[in-house]
């Protein structure tokens, strides 16, 4: 499954061999620069609509808005900065199929001037500063120039070869066409986050379901771990701060071993402290991985429910609890069944979960396992597809727990739900998980790497719902 022998590709200097220079180009002219990239022009899943191109055309920089010459009577203000960076690895995410699958139609119907543009997806990436507008000399002149160093610009610390970790919101994918499937992109610095030189232990082992050599400590390794650390980590830290978890606190942490879930167990742990509870639910395949992240207590089976995973053996029979259903319990009943039979006394049940894969079913019966005033804290409502329908029967019932969360006869549990979505984390959230993750609090899960011509089988894995972590695409070299 996993290609890690495949050298990185060249960035395209020529364009390929085609008919004679255009009528705008002479016959003596430099041709431009095209990039390898994947794009896609038409709605559907990636293995339908998603192409490899080698003659995108490489990104124009300094952008257009910069280069547009002011009208003289604007107040002068500084510059935003932009970054033109080559990628060096890309991880995909769930969002983006979305996207594809009903973007297209719909810019169709809105703007029929969009229609058959080329969009490149994906929001993460990891790579290398190749320039900046304005440079970083003239940040650092704008700065020392400023009488106000909170206005001044912080921009200056992205120099070339600086190697950054960036996350690119919807909008500027939207707006752009451009995300990081491709060899070279340009956008805002603002989105961008510079990466450590190392990692402390334990992240530096680089938790990854394939391999956990401590190869992962060269810069290469932290470049793919960090590739897969935003748009999951992001989503993770903002339900877990909606939770409001204290020290000393009882978390459930659902769907523990995907990208937004092996992420939300770290955050957990670190939030309610050695003296809280963690507890991770996941399929039988991923307990122990899961466990050996170092933050639950145990991990549930929610294929069989009955046994846990404490890390000593396999399976454990259920002592958790001091609720009054022990007895006749089956290897039958649900997950739900067996949190209830384990946390039905108010004393001992959690006082928030965190639902990473958006189950509606362990909302509708949490009154049996969450506290009173507790909170429950989803990604969202598993769509059971990618199209309209699917879609919005998921916000319907998004809607529904949101306004009538406490309200039972209107179909409501009597449990607080709240819904974390990420469009655009901003700086601080970034920086805050990067510290976490150079500090080696924040481990990143990896599935399976592939190579940049790989791209669809990447895609297969993360449809398939089995992936373990993050699926990262290698770009380009580091």
């Amino acid at each position: 499954m996993t290609d890690t022998n495949m050298s990185s590709s060249a960035i395209s200097t020529t364009t390929s061999p085609g008919p004679p220079p255009a009528a705008d180009q002479s016959p003596g002219t430099t041709p431009k620069k095209t990039i390898k990239a994947w794009t896609y022009t038409k709605g559907g899943l990636p293995r339908n609509c998603l192409h490899l191109t080698t003659d995108h055309p490489y990104p124009e920089f300094p952008p257009p808005s910069q280069q547009a010459p002011g009208s003289g009577n604007e107040s002068p203000k500084e510059p935003e900065e932009w970054l033109l960076v080559k990628v060096t690895y890309a991880a995909l995410n769930p969002g983006e199929v979305l996207l594809m699958n009903l973007l297209p139609p719909l810019m169709s119907l809105a703007f029929s001037k969009s229609a058959g543009v080329p969009q490149v997806p994906v929001y993460d990436l990891t790579g290398t500063v190749l320039d900046s507008s304005p440079s970083s000399e003239e940040a650092d002149s704008s700065s020392r120039a400023s009488d106000d160093d909170e206005g001044a610009s912080s921009s200056s610390k992205f120099k070339k070869g600086s190697k950054v970790v960036a996350f690119l919101p919807v909008g500027f994918i939207l707006s752009s066409k451009s995300g990081a499937l491709q060899e070279v992109i340009s956008f805002p610095a603002k989105y961008a986050v510079l990466l450590p030189d190392k990692v402390a232990s334990p992240s530096a082992s680089g938790a990854s379901s394939s391999s956990s050599s401590g190869a992962n400590t060269t810069q290469g390794g932290i470049d793919k771990l960090a590739a897969g650390l935003f748009l999951a980590g992001c989503t993770a830290l903002a339900q877990i701060r909606d939770a409001a978890l204290q020290p000393g606190q009882k978390v459930l942490v659902y769907g523990a071993s995907g990208g937004i879930g092996s992420m939300a167990v770290q955050l957990a742990r670190e939030a309610v402290g050695p003296e809280g509870k963690v507890v991770g639910v996941c399929s039988t395949r991923n307990l122990k991985p899961v466990f050996e992240l170092g933050c639950c207590d145990f991990v549930m089976d929610y294929i069989n429910p009955a046994t846990i995973f404490t890390g000593e053996v396999e399976q454990d029979t259920i002592v958790e609890g001091a609720g009054s259903n022990q007895e006749g319990r089956t290897t039958k009943e649900t997950i739900e069944q067996a949190l209830a039979g384990m946390y039905d006394a108010e004393e001992v049940q959690f006082d928030a979960i965190i639902d990473c894969y958006g189950s509606q079913t362990l909302y509708n019966y949490s009154a049996g396992y969450l506290k009173s005033d507790g909170v429950y804290s989803a990604c969202g409502i598993h769509a059971n597809g990618y199209g309209y329908a699917p879609i919005l029967a998921s916000g319907w019932k998004l809607m529904i727990n949101a306004l009538w969360p406490r309200t039972k006869w209107l179909g409501g549990t009597g449990r607080t739900w709240k819904a974390a979505s990420m469009f655009d984390p901003g700086r601080e959230m970034m920086e805050y998980l990067v510290g976490l993750f150079s500090e080696g609090k924040l481990r990143v899960l990896v599935d399976s790497e592939w190579a940049f011509e790989d791209v669809l089988s990447g895609y297969e894995v993360l449809l398939s719902g089995r992936a373990r972590g993050k699926i990262v695409i290698r770009v380009g070299g580091a």
